[in-house]
């Protein structure tokens, strides 16, 4: 197998979080973060979807007076949700003032919450928990805004499902973070562990670099990378859903309901308990903006492109209808996730802190 300053309390904290696998949904390449305000004029942008959480409208309170929110996405996957938040933001057209970070990285991400600097952020599943765990209850889990983005290809039509796999060797990158744990999963709830030989890569680039190329025949990937790779190398084919499978082995293995989540909303706790309006109205907002990128998903390209998140509106295009965009908040969020937590423990227990969050972990509102 192959395998930015504060106190100095604060940054040890962050080298401790940054040296486990902080995993999952940050899958483009490494860019310069974008940081984003506005004192653009109010512009009403379109939405799709009814918010459930608290009113949209904005605030008749002046932009430059309402609530102060900074918020850390990833590129990838989990930013990809926020992109028509950002544009109204822009506008000035949202109930809170937003300033919005988007960094390369989830270990970025977690460093800003840690830290301070944002007050809402965007980060892997595991990384919510992981920080939960090291904050010591100092940022909590407010909403889920993606399942899972892998898919297993191949070159040829051999691989159907998860029981093709027996006898090939499996490319499979995010080596020590969700993806492995993934596989590892769904391979030993099919009785696959000792008949598919697994090789493992950290970085995603240097395996979809070489699914590009040809010089691998059956690959794990997450999105956009997916996509990315389908257009370079147009031999290959989306051969396995993993998010399916994992349902799949969850139903084998006993654990009916369990989903395959890979992204996750934190906020500190402070920042909620001093502002829960603004919470409120935050995810309210952040429902709606995912409904729209999700059913417009031309436009929602466009701004995913304009803001940062992914680098090519033509990518995200394709890219978006298979990153399984979701917003789960409230009581249903416990239920989606803690299987998940619980195969991730028994895997790693420090990928998500060293131990099980509890029903604090959860905020409800």
């Amino acid at each position: 197998m192959r395998k930015p300053t504060v106190l100095l309390s604060a940054l040890l904290l962050v080298l401790a979080v940054l040296t486990v696998g902080l995993a999952g949904c940050n899958t483009t390449t490494p860019t310069t973060p974008v940081t984003t305000s506005t004192t653009a004029a109010p512009t009403a942008a379109p939405t799709t979807a009814a918010p459930t959480t608290a009113p949209t409208t904005p605030s008749t309170v002046p932009y430059t007076e309402r609530t102060a929110v900074k918020i850390a996405t990833i590129q990838g996957p989990s930013g990809i949700g926020m992109s028509q938040l950002m544009e109204k933001n822009e506008k000035q057209n949202t109930s809170n003032q937003y300033t919005f970070i988007v960094e390369p990285s989830a270990q970025n991400v977690a460093s800003l919450v840690i830290s301070g600097e944002v007050d809402i952020a965007c980060v892997p599943t595991n990384t919510a928990a992981l920080l939960y765990n090291k904050l010591e209850g100092g940022a909590k889990l407010i909403a889920l805004n993606t399942l899972g983005v892998l898919h297993i290809l191949e070159n040829g039509d051999q691989v159907q499902s998860v029981e093709d796999l027996a006898g090939r060797t499996l490319h499979v990158s995010g080596q020590g973070a969700v993806p492995q744990y993934a596989i590892e999963y769904i391979l030993d709830a099919y009785g696959l562990t000792d008949s598919v030989e697994v090789v493992y890569y950290a970085d995603h680039d240097e395996l979809a670099a070489l699914a590009a190329a040809g010089s691998v025949d059956l690959c794990m990937l997450p999105e956009p990378k997916v996509t990315a790779t389908l257009m370079a190398n147009p031999e290959l084919r989306l051969a396995v859903d993993v998010t399916e499978a994992w349902s799949l082995a969850a139903d084998k293995n006993g654990d009916e309901g369990s989903v395959l989540t890979m992204g996750a909303v934190v906020v500190r706790t402070a920042f909620a308990d001093e502002h829960p309006e603004a919470v409120a109205a935050f995810l309210a907002e952040y429902e709606t903006s995912i409904g729209f990128v999700k059913t417009q998903v031309a436009a929602g390209s466009i701004l995913v492109e304009k803001h940062g998140i992914m680098p090519k509106a033509a990518v995200a295009a394709k890219a978006i209808p298979n990153c399984n965009l979701v917003y789960i908040d409230g009581e249903d969020m416990q239920p989606a996730i803690s299987n998940m937590l619980d195969v991730l423990f028994a895997s790693n227990p420090q990928s998500i802190g060293g131990a099980l969050p509890d029903e604090g972990f959860y905020h409800i509102g």
